[in-house]
Formats: structure tokens, C-alpha cells, sequence
């Protein structure tokens, strides 16, 4: 089963006094990256959170937001006036001699010391931790689901295209005996076309030797069975779960260079145009891949 990086996922609870809500997003990205917006007093649990979400995920960039609010009379910040004052008296000294300064409410509340986070001992912290880890392990739960779910679609559409690409080449194989068999016969009619009496033939041992050269330069057999090795990879890889998207995404880097060899060793119209719906489908992959976790 493949597994998206695109995703969401929320949880909500109430513990200790405390109503704690959590957002998880997650998009796509070449590695592991994640983003916590945590409020102050609960700066204490960034490290616990951030282990948590690299212990769930592998790749992809994932945005934590956690919001809390008291369900008690007692608020979970505390206003101190003293702190506000003294900034006021400070700030009301200095306009007296600046007419340019103007006092704004709200940008004093940003004062250090004017708000203060609610004080939270050991025990409590240790109860809001065990509270967090729950929540934060929820809501990834439903983020990994709805990856899940987005995996499997792409799974199913990179084995479609790995299908098609596999009937296109077995058409590839079918042409290239008809191509060198058709070279032959426009070789042999070309040579007698210069005899101009006619009576003379070519000797078959050299038809036979020009034939050889054409078919060993137009021969794909490696690539076409190497190609094949990549797909059945590909098709193995995508059962193995999650954090495949590099190991595929390789794969496909691969599929793309021997139908490149193919391409440049075709020298027939309808093989040449196999191999664009051949290198048409494998770029729809390396596509697809760059979302797969």
C-alpha cells in the first residue's frame, strides 16, 4: 500500500482544566520537514511533538498547530499591572519630550512582562504531556488515513501506467524482427536496382552480413528486458507501504534513460512512436511519484 504526502487531520480533548485542539496538514516535499505553532506556555512540549510526528512520517512537510483554551473560571494567562505601568511611565516620560510618539494599547500588551503565561508545575506538565501525545497521535491517525486513502489512487493509476507501458513494448518487440526483415528485402532490392543488366545478384553471404550489422545496431532486446526488470521493481516496491516514494522515484529515473536508449537506437517510424507514448506514460510516473510518502 502507497501512502500520499498530502493530508489532513485534527482531534480535540479535554484534560486538566483544559480544552486542547490540534491541526496536522501535510503536502508534498523532498524530505522530512515539519512546521509547530505551539502557544508559549506550551513550549514545553515541542520536543515531545516534534519526535512524534518523526516517528509517524518519513517524508513530506507537516504543520502542526495546537490551540488551548481554559474550561475554568481562572484564565490561562496572568495580567501583570505593575509591568504595565512601569512601560507607561517610561513611555508617557519620553513623549513629553517627543511629539512624534504615540502610545498604542495593544502594542504594550506585546511588553515583556505584561502578559504572563499560566504557571504550570511538573505534575501538570506531565498530565498535559501524556493529554498531547494522545491528541497528537489522533490527529495524525486521520491525516495517515486520508494518506492512505490518496495512496491507494495513486497506486492504482502508476500500475495503469506501468500496464500500458509494458503492451507497448512487447509492440516494440513484435516490429523489430519485421524491421530487420523489411531492411533485408529493401537492401537486397536496392543493390539489384544498381546492376543495371539485372542478371547479377548480389553474393548472399554479403546481404546476409549487412543484415547482421542492421540488426545488431538496432538491437533493443537489453533494454526492452531491463525495462521490463524496472516495472516488475516498480509493481514490488509499490506493495512494500510506506516510505517507498524515493526508492520509486529512482526506479522511474531509471525506466526513463533505457526508453531514451531505445528511442535512439529505433530507426523505424512506428517504433519511434511507441517509445514516445512509452516515455509519455513513464513521465505521468515520475509525476505521480514526487507525491507518494
Amino acid at each position: 500500500m502507497l501512502y500520499s504526502m498530502t493530508g489532513y487531520g485534527e482531534a480535540y480533548l479535554e484534560s486538566c482544566g483544559m480544552a486542547f485542539s490540534v491541526q496536522v496538514r501535510a503536502v508534498n516535499n523532498k524530505f522530512l520537514k515539519t512546521s509547530l505553532k505551539i502557544p508559549e506556555m506550551l513550549c514545553f512540549l515541542e520536543e515531545r511533538i516534534d519526535k512524534l510526528l518523526r516517528e509517524q512520517f518519513t517524508r513530506g512537510y507537516i504543520t502542526l498547530t495546537l490551540s488551548v483554551k481554559s474550561l475554568e473560571e481562572k484564565p490561562l494567562i496572568d495580567f501583570n499591572q505593575s509591568a504595565l505601568n512601569y512601560y507607561i511611565k517610561q513611555l508617557s516620560s519620553f513623549s513629553d519630550k517627543s511629539s512624534m510618539l504615540r502610545i498604542n494599547a495593544a502594542n504594550l500588551l506585546h511588553l515583556p512582562g505584561v502578559i504572563e503565561a499560566y504557571d504550570i508545575d511538573d505534575e501538570q506538565k506531565a498530565k498535559i504531556t501524556d493529554a498531547a501525545v494522545e491528541l497528537v497521535t489522533n490527529a495524525c491517525d486521520k491525516l495517515t488515513a486520508m494518506r492512505g486513502e490518496e495512496g491507494e489512487e495513486l497506486r492504482k493509476d502508476l500500475l495503469k501506467n506501468c500496464d500500458e507501458i509494458e503492451s507497448f513494448l512487447d509492440d516494440i518487440a513484435g516490429k523489430v524482427s519485421i524491421v530487420v526483415k523489411e531492411y533485408s528485402e529493401r537492401l537486397r532490392k536496392r543493390i539489384n536496382e544498381l546492376l543495371k543488366d539485372g542478371k547479377i545478384s548480389v553474393e548472399e553471404n554479403t546481404l546476409i552480413r549487412e543484415t547482421a550489422v542492421f540488426a545488431d545496431r538496432s538491437d533493443i532486446s537489453e533494454e526492452v528486458s531491463r525495462l521490463k526488470s524496472h516495472i516488475k521493481q516498480f509493481r514490488d516496491i509499490s506493495e512494500d507501504g510506506r516510505g517507498v516514494g524515493k526508492r520509486l522515484d529512482f526506479l522511474a529515473q531509471e525506466m526513463f534513460r533505457e526508453a531514451n536508449t531505445i528511442g535512439s537506437k529505433a530507426s523505424d517510424a512506428g517504433i519511434c512512436q511507441l517509445v514516445v507514448d512509452v516515455k509519455s506514460r513513464i513521465d505521468r510516473i515520475k509525476e505521480q511519484v514526487q507525491n507518494v510518502e
